[in-house]
């Protein structure tokens, strides 16, 4: 019995388009009318005014929200929350590449088959429409960008592995996306392992490897290097100029490091099942229930043809879970979008 019940002739790039396209147009027609819970209005505040927002400071988003303001919108608001749509339909469209991939890899098709096409929309829509990445979708948020980053940071790292890959660009993408993805919330370091699981599956020797580390660590830190923003920025006493930061290199790393928030981490017993059974709500949520079915047939065909692949996802999801299942506060739920994205 063959596993493909068909092939389509549609570039996967083309199919991953449109899907992101339909999401977009589906966050566009529910976007909030305005603010919303939270740190909206002070994120879309900094954005305005080009500010320093709260630790960690966020360069990468308050650069690009900056930028999407000063286009004619009928108010900064209006489009900061479809600036949040956009960035999420492209998360939702790199799940479907990244998807697309897998498949690829571990059924060997080539082409575009019409069960890969089938799993990766799949994969992109139970991923776009479930609760948590719909409501990061509608307003302004720095999770938006994060998911969008994390997603493209993942195939990027999956095509540096490729056999055809023979040039560097895909490990030098990934590093970048990478600095990117710290640039926008620093989280993103608790996912390295993962990332460097899934670069490492390429079958090299080690000296092999090591000689790719340039072209993964340079990118990397010149993404991580737009910190500096904060300072230049603070020294201009910008309106929203939270923690000062060009007072010196402390103000500037107790900023950064997020220090003022440690008290929240796993400073509570109760957090970490009150946090594992809002991630199983979300989970089943997503799934039906039912969806877990296949969730766990994913995971064995890929354990049966990619090992470590299987093994740097896992080491994602519990990276992920790492930082977020202590901590205590009443937002939690966008922490985890890097879990939801690999269980989709």
């Amino acid at each position: 019995m063959k596993t493909l019940i068909g092939r389509g002739s549609a570039n996967p790039a083309v199919q991953a388009a449109v899907l992101g396209l339909l999401v977009f147009i589906s966050y566009l027609l529910t976007r909030a009318p305005g603010l919303m819970y939270t740190d909206s209005g002070e994120l879309a505040a900094v954005c305005t005014t080009f500010g320093v927002a709260h630790p960690t400071g966020y360069p990468l988003f308050t650069l690009l929200g900056h930028v999407w303001t000063l286009l004619p919108w009928t108010s900064p608001i209006v489009g900061l929350n479809v600036l949040a749509g956009l960035w999420m339909a492209g998360a939702a469209a790199m799940i479907h590449r990244t998807t697309y991939e897998l498949i690829r890899r571990t059924h060997g098709v080539e082409g575009g088959g019409t069960d890969a096409l089938i799993g990766a929309t799949v994969a992109a829509g139970s991923f776009a429409w479930s609760a948590v990445a719909w409501s990061q979708a509608t307003s302004i948020e720095v999770y938006s960008l994060h998911a969008l980053l994390t997603a493209a940071t993942i195939f990027a790292v999956l095509r540096s592995t490729d056999p055809s890959a023979t040039s560097p660009r895909w490990t030098v993408a990934s590093g970048l996306l990478f600095g990117l993805m710290m640039a926008n919330h620093l989280s993103s370091a608790f996912l390295a392992p993962g990332l460097l699981l899934l670069w490492s599956d390429t079958g090299e020797r080690i000296r092999e490897r090591l000689r790719r580390w340039p072209y993964l660590v340079v990118p990397a830190v010149l993404g991580v290097l737009l910190y500096a923003v904060l300072p230049m920025r603070s020294a201009q006493e910008p309106p929203v100029n939270w923690g000062m930061v060009h007072r010196g290199i402390d103000a500037f790393l107790y900023h950064v490091k997020g220090t003022q928030f440690g008290v929240w981490m796993f400073s509570e017993k109760a957090a970490v099942s009150t946090n594992a059974k809002l991630l199983w709500h979300h989970l089943t949520s997503m799934t039906l229930w039912i969806g877990l079915v296949p969730v766990v047939g994913g995971l064995l065909a890929t354990r049966g043809a990619g090992r470590r692949t299987m093994l740097g996802l896992l080491v994602l999801i519990v990276g992920n879970l790492g930082i977020t299942l202590g901590y205590s506060i009443p937002d939690i739920d966008p922490y985890f979008l890097p879990t939801i994205m690999t269980v989709a």
